[in-house]
């Protein structure tokens, strides 16, 4: 299953970006960033950044990202849009196109 991905825009130049995994039928934080850019026409770039992976790598503790309940209701919302109730049938037409 792809990851589940939360995107919120903070103000005009930033944005922060959740990235969930589903395991053992739980949604997953796996990496939050957050994007800040110097202008309006400049480009994103990662500013702050928590990766369950590479932890040694983070510049943020897991304990500091913002992770809210709204965050969490949006993250549970995206990834039930991604389920589908298919017959057999149904999924193997699908896995041919």
């Amino acid at each position: 299953m792809p990851k589940t991905i939360i995107t919120k825009q903070l103000t005009d130049l930033s944005k922060e970006v959740f990235c969930f995994n589903f395991v053992n039928g739980n949604l997953i934080l796996d990496s939050y960033t957050i994007y800040e850019k110097a202008t309006v026409r400049s480009s994103y770039k990662p500013t702050k950044y928590y990766s369950r992976i590479s932890n040694r790598d983070s510049k943020i503790k897991e304990s500091e990202v913002p992770l809210t309940i709204e965050v969490r209701y949006l993250a549970y919302g995206e990834f039930i849009k991604g389920i589908k109730v298919l017959t057999y049938t149904e999924l193997k037409h699908n896995e041919n196109n």
